[in-house]
């Protein structure tokens, strides 16, 4: 009787493949199937660059928010992790004659000085200046082109998911105190701007292991009377991290240096020391996995014409929860452990107070200029 009712499932689904009207002729990273497909249906050119550089400038791009009765020119823009979309889909549909395309963009970053006119009614236009810089944890685009026999994208209309709100930076343009002198992948042009303004020895590796080894790295979490150390700890992503910001302040005498750490992931066999009052300490272990999706590190040094990061002040932003995974080593640490994460933000707060300042040099004295500590 079973092997009837999957007789009658598998030829139900036969008659409704059929009969769909979607058609889906490429795997979705196959861009030259896609391409062929385009070509075939329209009279585009195939011999493209086959490439996106990972940041490029646009001298002027304006766009309207009628809700907010404004108009916007974004001057200097500047398009970053572009060559980071891959095709989320594409297909036709052979009733409607349309064909549909869609890209996912990962973080995707726009920084611009940008105009502002609002607009008023019986009044004229108020114009306001700032500079921005917006970073975007998924944007997903579908475009949609009517008569798909007749491809042509020039007139389709594409739809944006903003999937989640950017991370983003304004600087009213009112104030001038600011200066950045490079291009942020410029890592040639950041390197002589700290070697002018410090001791720090250019002649660097250049690189950083996509993994790595930390024997012992202790820290602290003052809120929950915690003291740990992680043992045999693997690093790993670190090589992925990029400048996210670099500026002078001219006013303060103050230099601010980021990264972002995309996917940035720890390893280790954790001891931890749990304090009390009038009591000695107890001790657990366990094996502790954690994925970050994106970590945001801030430096901010003093005496910008003297820099030294060994002393600078690091802000580590944890913009969201880690993937993590715990094996405890034994049963009382089992039973200790807690599985509500309620105060999981505070803990990662502080871990990370104490793991900034590592990562951040390691990475400028790996990529940008030597200044000896770590």
């Amino acid at each position: 009787m079973l092997s009837k009712a999957l007789i009658l499932v598998c030829a139900a689904t036969l008659c409704l493949a059929a009969k769909s009207k979607y058609v889906r002729p490429c795997v979705l990273s196959d861009l030259h199937c896609i391409r062929d497909n385009f070509k075939a249906n329209s009279k585009c050119n195939p011999k493209v660059l086959g490439s996106i550089q990972s940041e490029y400038n646009i001298p002027s791009l304006p766009f309207d928010t009628p809700y907010f009765n404004a108009s916007y020119v974004d001057q200097n823009l500047f398009v970053r992790n572009h060559d980071k979309c891959v095709v989320s889909e594409f297909f036709f549909n052979t009733e409607s004659d349309t064909a549909v395309f869609a890209i996912d963009c990962p973080g995707i970053e726009f920084e611009s000085d940008r105009l502002m006119l609002q607009h008023y009614s019986l009044k004229e236009d108020t114009k306001y200046n700032y500079h921005v810089r917006a970073t975007y944890p998924l944007v997903r685009l579908t475009m949609n082109v009517q008569r798909a026999n007749k491809l042509n994208i020039c007139n389709a209309f594409t739809f944006a998911d903003v999937t989640a709100l950017p991370i983003f930076y304004i600087d009213p343009k009112a104030k001038s105190k600011y200066v950045r002198p490079c291009v942020l992948s410029d890592l040639h042009c950041i390197r002589d701007n700290f070697k002018a303004n410090s001791k720090c020895n250019p002649k660097v590796l250049g690189s950083i292991q996509s993994e790595y080894n930390i024997p012992s790295l202790p820290f602290d979490t003052p809120y929950f009377n915690a003291s740990y150390v992680d043992q045999n700890l693997f690093v790993r992503n670190h090589d992925k991290c990029v400048v996210s910001e670099f500026f002078f302040n001219t006013e303060s005498d103050t230099a601010v240096f980021a990264i972002d750490c995309p996917g940035i992931e720890f390893e280790s066999d954790r001891l931890m020391l749990q304090h009390y009052s009038l009591k000695e300490d107890t001790k657990y272990n366990y094996h502790v996995r954690a994925t970050y999706p994106l970590v945001r590190l801030t430096m901010n040094v003093q005496r910008a014409n003297k820099l030294n990061i060994c002393n600078a002040f690091t802000f580590a932003d944890v913009t969201a929860l880690p993937i993590f995974y715990i094996d405890p080593k034994d049963r009382s640490t089992a039973n200790f452990l807690s599985t509500d994460l309620t105060f999981i933000n505070i803990y990662e707060r502080e871990l990370f107070a104490s793991r900034a300042n590592f990562v951040i040099r390691y990475f400028i004295n790996s990529y940008i200029c030597d200044f000896g500590c770590n």
